[in-house]
């Protein structure tokens, strides 16, 4: 798949502050709001690989996963 040719979604302020605190909870690693541009890149790629469309939709589906084997592939 050609990444360059999907734009990437948008990130709201609200969906930025839910997965950044909730990458705070889980692993203790704290983004500032200047570092929505890191997190929104990191994810980006990963939600392309799994056809999610929405940073909300996203968090919901590493939240809720059993596994927390996602909760790994945040960060890369």
């Amino acid at each position: 798949m050609d990444y360059k040719t999907v734009p990437e979604p948008d990130m709201t302020k609200e969906e930025f502050e839910m997965i950044r605190d909730f990458i705070h909870d889980k692993c203790g690693i704290y983004f500032a709001e200047n570092k929505m541009y890191l997190v929104k890149n990191r994810l980006s790629k990963r939600m392309k690989d799994l056809g999610i469309n929405c940073y909300r939709d996203y968090f919901y589906h590493v939240k809720y996963d059993t596994t927390q084997k996602n909760l790994l592939l945040w960060l890369g």
